[in-house]
C-alpha cells in the first residue's frame, strides 16, 4: 500500500471516529436534558435540608403549581342593613345608630369597624347544625365565598365585647374558634378572614373581613413548586431560634395583601389594593408566607 492510499484510509478512519464520538456526545446531552430527579428524591432532599435547620415536615406537600396572577380588590362596603339581614335574618326591633356604624336587633348587635370589617355579637346565640362551620357561614355576608382554614388559630381565646361593655373589654369563654378565608377561584386570601366563635353548637359571635371587585392583574405566570418554597424557607430559618417542637403542619397556596420587595416590571399595580400568590407554610411556632414568584420568605403577623 503506498503512502497516498494509507493517508486516505487514515483520514477516513479519523472521520468515522469523529462521527462516533459526536454521536456519543449528542446522546449524552439528550440523556442529561431528559433527566429529572424523581419526586420522592426531591422530597427526601427537602426533608433533609429542613431537618438541618430545625424543621420537621409532617404536612402533605402539594404537587400542583398552576400559573397565577396578581389580584386587585377593594374593601367591601355593604350597607349596615345588608349586613344585619345576613347576621340577624328577620329579627325584629332593628335600630341603626352611631352614624350608621351600628345595628341593634332583638338577637344581637352588629358594629362596623375599619374598612371592609365588622363584628357581630349575639345576645341570643344562633343554633348551628352538625357541620358547625358550614352552618355558621349562613350568618355571614356572602358566606358562600368563605371556606374553613384548618391551619389558622385565634390570637386570643376571647369573644368580641358588647358595645355596653366598652371597646377594650372581652369575655372569656370555653368554646372553639373557627377561622375561614375568603376565596378567589378556590384559592384562599389568607388575610381576609371570618372568625366564628362557637360553643355547644351555637354561634355566639363572629368577626368578618371582606373584599370585593376581585380580578386578576396582568397575565398568569409560572410559580415556584411547594418543594422549591420549602427549600427557600429552610435556607432562611435560623436553627438556633427554632422551637424544640417545630413541625411543619400545613402548606397551602393562596394570596396575601402585602407588597413584595420585587415586582415584575411588566405589571403595574396599585400597592394598597393588590394581593400576590404565596405558599403559606404553618409550623407549630410560626406562619411563613413565601412569595410564589420570587421565593422571598415573609413572616405572617
Amino acid at each position: 500500500m503506498n503512502w497516498e492510499s494509507a493517508k486516505s484510509w487514515l483520514i477516513a478512519a479519523f472521520f468515522v471516529l469523529d462521527l462516533i464520538l459526536a454521536w456519543q456526545v449528542v446522546q449524552s446531552r439528550q440523556e442529561f436534558a431528559g433527566y429529572r430527579e424523581s419526586y420522592p428524591d426531591l422530597l427526601a432532599n427537602t426533608k433533609t435540608l429542613l431537618s438541618e435547620h430545625g424543621l420537621v415536615l409532617v404536612a402533605q406537600v402539594p404537587t400542583d403549581h398552576p400559573e397565577m396572577a396578581f389580584l386587585d380588590a377593594v374593601a367591601a362596603t355593604p350597607s349596615v342593613t345588608d349586613l344585619g339581614a345576613a347576621a340577624f335574618g328577620h329579627a325584629g326591633a332593628v335600630r341603626v345608630a352611631a352614624g350608621g356604624k351600628q345595628l341593634t336587633s332583638s338577637v344581637g348587635v352588629l358594629t362596623r369597624g375599619q374598612a371592609g370589617s365588622w363584628t357581630v355579637r349575639y345576645t341570643v346565640p344562633r343554633s348551628l347544625q352538625n357541620n358547625e362551620v358550614q352552618s355558621g357561614t349562613e350568618f355571614l355576608w356572602q358566606g358562600g365565598a368563605y371556606q374553613w382554614d384548618n391551619a389558622q388559630s385565634p390570637t386570643q381565646p376571647s369573644l368580641p365585647a358588647l358595645p355596653a361593655q366598652g371597646p377594650d373589654v372581652s369575655t372569656l369563654w370555653a368554646g372553639v374558634t373557627q377561622v375561614l378565608d375568603q376565596r378567589y377561584q378556590n384559592f384562599p386570601l389568607f388575610d381576609v378572614t371570618a372568625t366564628l366563635y362557637i360553643q355547644n353548637h351555637h354561634l355566639l359571635a363572629y368577626r368578618q373581613q371582606a373584599v370585593e371587585n376581585l380580578h386578576p392583574v396582568g397575565q398568569p405566570k409560572p410559580i415556584l413548586t411547594a418543594i422549591d418554597a420549602l427549600d427557600n424557607l429552610a435556607n432562611v430559618v435560623d436553627k438556633q431560634v427554632s422551637q424544640a417542637d417545630n413541625r411543619i403542619t400545613s402548606i397551602q397556596l393562596g394570596y396575601v395583601h402585602k407588597a413584595p420587595q420585587t415586582l415584575s416590571q411588566d405589571v403595574t399595580l396599585r400597592t394598597p389594593n393588590y394581593w400576590f400568590p404565596v405558599w403559606q407554610v404553618t409550623t407549630t411556632g410560626t406562619t411563613y408566607d413565601i412569595n410564589a414568584f420570587t421565593g422571598e420568605v415573609l413572616t405572617s403577623p
